[in-house]
């Protein structure tokens, strides 16, 4: 009587993953051994420092996932590329800003593989003579409402009040406070020095000294009794009862 008949044994199939380079990552599930037909999932993680980047000789890859099905001996290999940023971290660099200084940043994706597209300039300072306002650097200025505070003189602003810049420039022309000879009247000057037998009592401000873009002329006027040394400082050239227009004495900055 013929003995048990034994059945012949699966056939086995040999599934390993490698990493490239080896110090990027690791692959789970390696070196198996599977029998003919079984589904084999192979997992590729990258250490720090390092991002996945794909599949080498995978037959079926969804991501970092290689999927299998056993029916011959299989190497796969899993891709590493090193970072090039620190994953979702923002990077910032310097940027040109006209009479100042800027940053602009983007942002590293979140593998580190790349960054994204720089933002815009922002500006983080201003040169030492200029100030932020309106989003932009410009001149400092300040705002004239009477140029003498003290003292007998009548110099003053006639309307309102208008622009002066704070600090020098080659366009520019520096305005001086005068005291006469007898003590009893301020007028201005362009002359640091006023004139013969006049006291200098230090810088006021500046003008420009040219017609620019949104500057107003600011006019000097005289009284019509020939008294040079009371004046008045106006935008509007037109006489006033009692002054004559002298000169332009500059323009005001917007």
């Amino acid at each position: 009587m013929a003995g048990p008949i034994n059945p012949s044994p699966a056939t086995q199939y040999s599934i390993t993953g490698e990493s490239l380079p080896v110090v990027g990552g690791f692959v789970t599930g390696n070196a198996l051994t599977a029998a003919a037909g079984q589904a084999i999932s192979l997992v590729a993680k990258s250490n720090a420092g390092y991002h996945f980047s794909g599949w080498t000789n995978c037959p079926s890859a969804v991501g970092s996932t290689c999927n299998v099905t056993a029916d011959s001996d299989l190497k796969v290999i899993a891709n590493f590329t090193q970072n090039v940023c620190a994953p979702n971290v923002i990077a910032k660099e310097s940027c040109p800003i006209e009479n100042g200084s800027g940053t602009r940043s983007r942002l590293c994706n979140s593998v580190g593989s790349s960054y994204g597209d720089f933002g815009a300039c922002s500006i983080t300072s201003c040169n030492a003579t200029y100030e932020l306002k309106d989003g932009v650097c410009k001149p400092r200025t300040t705002i004239v409402t009477r140029l003498f505070k003290a003292g007998r003189g009548r110099w003053r602003v006639e309307n309102g009040s208008f622009k002066v810049y704070l600090d020098p420039s080659p366009n520019r022309v520096a305005i001086y406070r005068c005291l006469s000879k007898d003590n009893l009247s301020h007028f201005v000057s362009t002359n640091s020095k006023c004139s013969a037998g006049n006291r200098t009592e230090g810088l006021l401000s500046y003008l420009a000294n040219q017609q620019l873009p949104g500057h107003s002329a600011i006019y000097l006027k005289i009284h019509s009794n020939g008294n040079y040394l009371d004046g008045v400082a106006n935008t509007n050239p037109s006489p006033v009862a009692g002054w004559i227009v002298s000169k332009v004495v500059g323009y005001a900055p917007p």
